[in-house]
């Protein structure tokens, strides 16, 4: 006959054998846990890298935006899909080359969605020509470039522009185009001048010597607005040329804020009183901060030939010695703007 023994449920043994199974069961729900967190968010990651496919069905060249209706997954033989007959909004931006697209021409996209009055809107980026036959992607052309004008006559309708570096800084040596009215653009009320910003596309060359012809030349707002080129470039009085030039940003220190909308700043190089608006502040700015900012002439408006800051910036340069009371004397020029604008 045959005993066996058992352990008390309180014997050391007893003790490990379910520690030991606790571990282990502990274990391997936790790991089971990661694997399906994983795969669930390779799934999710994996639906929202998916490209689409489908048809411009607008596009507003002068507004820069448009709608897709999407038709299928790009690059795979699939048409059902939850975003199927769903119409996405696009912007210029979102184009990859080009700065415009046609209505009916097929492009592939990446979907996102944003948020707006509470609303889902479905958005189109990273958008590229698609062949539904190959199933292949392919820039939009002609490629998009941008540009400054250089010249410009009103009368003629003529001009040049000069193509910016890969970072976007102007060199005069850069390539020029010719531009003229009838490859213009531009909303009603814009206007082509010196020192504007464009985005343009551009054909081969004409008659042989002759510069290339760009196209399609719209003003490049997102330029403008970084470069505060809404006017034509002025240089104070009293300015060395040599070292100030129309593309330098000038220091001044801002005198009077008035109902937080528009301001005006005595010039460091000049002396005298600038008019700047708070809506071309790029930082918050406060009466007796040391300011930098480009000075240009209103080009457009009831003050048309003035001079006016924009893009202005808090500068950590030191103040100007120059004392404020001794420019407060001076023609402030308030009553060159109508204050009631």
């Amino acid at each position: 006959m045959f005993f066996f023994f058992f352990p008390p449920l309180t014997s050391p043994v007893h003790v490990y054998f379910h520690s030991s199974l606790v571990s282990f069961v502990e274990y391997t729900i936790v790991r089971l846990y990661c694997e399906a967190t994983r795969e669930m968010f390779r799934a999710t990651l994996s639906f929202l890298q998916r490209r689409l496919q489908g048809t411009v069905t607008g596009f507003k060249q002068r507004r820069g935006y448009g709608f897709i209706l999407t038709e299928g997954i790009a690059a795979k033989d699939v048409t059902e899909v939850p975003e199927m007959g769903k119409e996405f909004f696009f912007t210029r931006y979102a184009l990859d080359g080009g700065h415009y697209v046609t209505e009916g021409e097929r492009v592939s996209f990446t979907p996102t969605t944003t948020i707006r009055d509470g609303k889902s809107l479905g958005m189109a980026k990273s958008i590229k020509y698609y062949n539904a036959i190959t199933n292949e992607e392919r820039s939009i052309l002609p490629l998009s470039l941008e540009g400054k004008v250089v010249e410009w006559d009103p009368v003629e309708g003529t001009g040049v522009i000069v193509e910016l570096d890969m970072k976007g800084r102007f060199h005069e040596d850069g390539p020029r185009f010719t531009v003229s009215l009838e490859e213009l653009d531009l909303a009603p009320g814009a206007e082509l001048y010196e020192g504007r910003y464009v985005r343009f596309c551009s054909s081969a060359a004409g008659a042989e010597g002759t510069l290339p012809v760009a196209q399609r030349v719209i003003v490049n707002r997102k330029a403008e607005r970084e470069r505060g080129a809404k006017g034509r470039p002025l240089v104070p009085q009293g300015a060395d040329s040599d070292e100030v030039t129309d593309q330098t940003r000038l220091f001044g220190t801002v005198r009077e804020i008035r109902d937080g909308k528009f301001g005006f700043i005595i010039d460091d190089l000049s002396g005298g009183s600038l008019f700047f608006h708070t809506s071309n502040c790029v930082t918050p700015v406060e009466v007796g901060d040391t300011v930098s900012y480009l000075l240009r002439e209103v080009a457009v408006g009831k003050h048309t030939g003035k001079p006016m800051c924009l893009n202005v910036r808090k500068s950590l340069k030191a103040p100007s010695k120059r004392k404020t009371e001794d420019s407060v004397n001076r023609n402030n020029d308030d009553d060159d703007f109508d204050l009631l604008d």
